[in-house]
């Protein structure tokens, strides 16, 4: 499924896609490994199609203050909360799901909730 930004990060604008068994793509370029499951994939112009994707499990990462999770745009509203609970990962707040998600499977977020 696609998702686009037309504004970020820097007005250029950001197109992640995917579809099951393809890798995602961010900008037309395969995303690094995040997950610990390969995917096989098969596309035309993309590498080996007989390749897996991620190619290597990623690594495990500790949680501490080099953590960001990405929350919906009221988190601002609300940051001494967020920081507090969250403590002692960062806290990004992105207006829009599909976009957090995206920014997760890229690795520029950790993680991605949505709290009302």
């Amino acid at each position: 499924m696609p998702s686009h930004c037309a504004r970020a990060p820097d007005d250029i604008g950001d197109f992640f896609m995917w579809a099951e068994g393809l890798p995602a793509l961010r900008n037309g370029e395969v995303l690094p490994a995040i997950g610990s499951k390969p995917a096989f994939y098969r596309v035309d112009g993309l590498g080996d199609p007989t390749a897996s994707w991620p190619p290597e499990p990623a690594e495990r990462q500790s949680y501490d203050e080099d953590v960001v999770i990405g929350l919906n745009e009221e988190a601002g509203d609300y940051a001494q909360f967020n920081h507090i609970k969250l403590a002692p990962a960062g806290a990004l707040a992105i207006p829009s799901i599909a976009y957090r998600l995206a920014l997760a499977a890229a690795g520029e977020v950790n993680a991605s909730i949505s709290l009302t």
